[in-house]
């Protein structure tokens, strides 16, 4: 699971939360405070999800960095079988 920690002006420290457990985050004096409650926090959200047979969300969340870098390597992939297919083509090749 994405961990997500900030710094909060209005709280005046640190925010950890998990995007893929809506509506929870903890607080921290530090980042390291922040990331150390929010992942107490999970903890505690897992065992009770289990012990009351709750389904468990795969994690889904992926920050847009990470989505920029599948981006770029899905269109090389297709820039490189678009290639293939030309050249299979040129050679006569079948597909």
């Amino acid at each position: 699971m994405h961990i997500n920690v900030f710094y909060s002006e209005e709280d005046e420290g640190y925010i950890a939360d998990i995007p893929d457990l809506e509506h929870y985050s903890a607080f921290g004096n530090t980042p390291d405070e922040a990331l150390k409650e929010v992942l107490k926090m999970k903890e505690t959200w897992l065992e009770v999800a289990r012990e009351k047979g709750k389904r468990i969300p795969p994690p889904h969340y992926r920050p847009a960095i990470y989505q920029a870098v599948m981006w770029a390597h899905i269109a090389k992939n297709c820039r490189q079988s678009r290639e293939i297919g030309k050249t299979k083509k040129l050679t006569g090749i079948p597909k």
